[in-house]
């Protein structure tokens, strides 16, 4: 399950979510394969790291504890992917090599935070 919202989070920040045109102040849908990774490596972990999301509401880790993670993570899974990205980025593709990124994200946090991962019954807060 949380592959999912994580994928679903991955998708509507790094595909959806237009970047700027240099030459032009508009939008664009498509994006190259390194405006893709550029703009999740700086997006990603401010977004997995925010006060309410899962991986600061399901582990005892401070923003900084877990920024300063899920930058290393990300930048791993994207080496893994980007020999396989296509030429150019669209939602579809998008969606898809989000999905995998965000699993490689979530498998290697859960992994490296095992530890701190707050039990059901606990009633701790994030840091």
């Amino acid at each position: 399950m949380m592959q999912y919202i994580i994928g679903a989070l991955l998708w509507s920040l790094c595909v959806i979510s237009p970047i700027a045109n240099a030459d032009q102040d508009h939008l664009v849908s498509q994006n190259s394969p390194q405006q893709w990774i550029e703009h999740m490596q700086t997006a990603l972990p401010v977004k997995l790291c925010s006060i309410d999301s899962v991986f600061r509401t399901e582990f005892t880790v401070s923003e900084s504890e877990c920024l300063e993670l899920t930058h290393l993570l990300c930048q791993a899974c994207l080496n893994n992917v980007e020999p396989q990205l296509p030429a150019s980025i669209s939602a579809a593709s998008g969606k898809k090599w989000g999905g995998l990124t965000a699993r490689c994200i979530d498998d290697l946090y859960h992994k490296f935070y095992a530890s701190r991962k707050i039990s059901p019954t606990t009633n701790a807060t994030p840091l």
